[in-house]
């Protein structure tokens, strides 16, 4: 069957952005705050694919068929000068190809808090530069990576299978897990454990702590 066409939903999207993040005094004429939101239908998705750049990343279980997304994106400063971007042009990147939907906001000099409810999914993916990650999903096979920073995830122990944990330099947890194999190298951990599902969990972060929960 051939892939469908990647196409941008730019054009499909209500991107909306709420009066307490857009608004801006009169003669002020800095750029750096705004507040965007965004539903997304997830008909014929079945695959998730976040891209962010600094900030953090909040996900949230939601019973309904679409994704929820607010986006507070703030500049930082940058150069010697410490200048600050202008971030009032800044959207949401969203592409799908095929069944699954990429989302994505890494412009540079920016910090980001993404806060995301959405359903379970077939498969999860995350790639995020610097922050935070909290999440709970549902049933979903789960690909994460960290450059630095702290992740807190909770997964249903049902449908989880093979847990993969690597951290290049920090901790990693993991509770309601069976055949768990911890192992400390200097200051590198490799974990292994298993839920009671098929649906397989792979973490990589490279500086920061790692804490996993089934549920």
């Amino acid at each position: 069957m051939p892939t469908k066409p990647a196409f941008h939903l730019h054009a499909l999207l209500a991107a909306i952005v709420l009066a307490s993040g857009a608004a801006f005094a009169a003669g002020d004429d800095d750029r750096d705050y705004v507040l965007r939101e965004y539903t997304i239908p997830l008909a014929d998705i079945d695959e998730i694919e976040f891209h962010a750049g600094a900030g953090s990343l909040e996900i949230l279980p939601l019973d309904t068929n679409e994704v929820q997304i607010l986006l507070e994106i703030e500049s930082e400063e940058h150069g010697w000068l410490k200048r600050r971007r202008d971030v009032s042009d800044i959207e949401l990147e969203s592409d799908v190809r095929g069944g699954r939907l990429v989302l994505r906001q890494t412009e540079e000099g920016t910090n980001t808090e993404w806060t995301v409810r959405m359903p379970a999914v077939a498969r999860t993916t995350i790639e995020m530069g610097v922050g935070d990650i909290d999440a709970a999903f549902g049933a979903t096979e789960l690909d994460l990576h960290l450059g630095v920073g702290d992740i807190d995830v909770t997964l249903p122990a049902h449908s989880t299978g093979d847990i993969d944990i690597d951290v290049g330099v920090g901790d990693a947890h993991v509770r309601g897990a069976h055949d768990i194999d911890h192992d400390h190298a200097f200051v590198s951990q490799d974990l292994r454990a298993r839920g009671d599902g098929t649906l397989d969990a792979r973490i990589e972060l490279g500086v920061g702590d790692v804490a996993l929960e089934l549920e």
